[in-house]
């Protein structure tokens, strides 16, 4: 969940609201007897098998036959969606009820609910990663702490999103031990006060996940702003000061 991100959480929100979401609903509703039921799931194995075969064969004989297992395979999802189509105007009456649209939305709903979960997990699995680093025994106490303080900074600074704080970055660049060690490079007429924010900015993973090593955004140990000319240091660098005390760590 944390290496996910919060993106595969909409993906999954939103297809569970989409055409397919609701054919699997129906499908999952309006079956057949037991023993049809089997006999389909062994026909569907085996044309299956078959299909991906054809298709990865390569060979130049097998394209008749490949257009032939497409085609076959748009007749039989066409069929299905006629006959389940059939059982919904004929079992009209069900669809009446509550309980029958509640099993369709409680899929987004479940969803919905563990938001606040994936959420919380995110610089959990961060402040494991750099506790991992830094010390020999990892409480839960300190890593629910950290997290805590994260997420009221984040709601804190949350206007950063919304100042275009890209304009004046040049390059960005990741090093040391997994990728924790973040350069920013700045115009030289970035204000100190602008350097902070850009600090901050970074510091609780607001910059999009592009600007990251293989778009996977972190929590970083060591932050530092520095001029494009000369590359000097606009501001102090930040070290994660908290963890150094705490861990009696001398340099990262």
């Amino acid at each position: 969940m944390g290496t996910s991100r919060l993106t595969n959480f909409w993906n999954a929100l939103s297809s569970s609201f989409g055409f397919g979401e609701f054919f699997k609903f129906i499908l999952e509703n309006y079956t057949f007897s037991y023993w049809i039921e089997m006999l389909l799931v062994f026909f569907f194995t085996v044309f299956v098998f078959v299909t991906v075969a054809i298709q990865y064969s390569g060979k130049h004989e097998y394209r008749e036959l490949n257009k032939v297992s497409n085609n076959l395979t748009m007749l039989i999802g066409f069929l299905l969606i006629i006959l389940f189509s059939w059982q919904l105007i004929a079992k009209w009456q069900l669809e009446l009820h509550l309980v029958y649209w509640i099993n369709f939305f409680i899929a987004p709903v479940t969803w919905t609910v563990n938001l606040p979960l994936i959420i919380l997990t995110i610089p959990l699995f961060e402040y494991d990663n750099i506790d991992q680093l830094c010390v020999f025994k990892v409480t839960s106490r300190n890593l629910i702490e950290q997290v805590l303080v994260f997420l009221v900074m984040r709601i804190k600074f949350n206007r950063l999103r919304f100042q275009k704080l890209e304009n004046n970055i040049i390059e960005t660049h990741q090093g040391g031990v997994l990728n924790r060690r973040m350069i920013i490079i700045l115009c030289d007429e970035t204000s100190a006060d602008k350097a902070k924010k850009i600090e901050m900015y970074y510091k609780l993973m607001f910059a999009g996940g592009s600007v990251y090593k293989k778009n996977k955004k972190v929590i970083p140990i060591r932050v530092e702003c520095r001029k494009e000319s000369n590359r000097e240091l606009l501001i102090p660098p930040y070290e994660c000061s908290q963890l150094k005390e705490e861990y009696k760590m001398k340099n990262f």
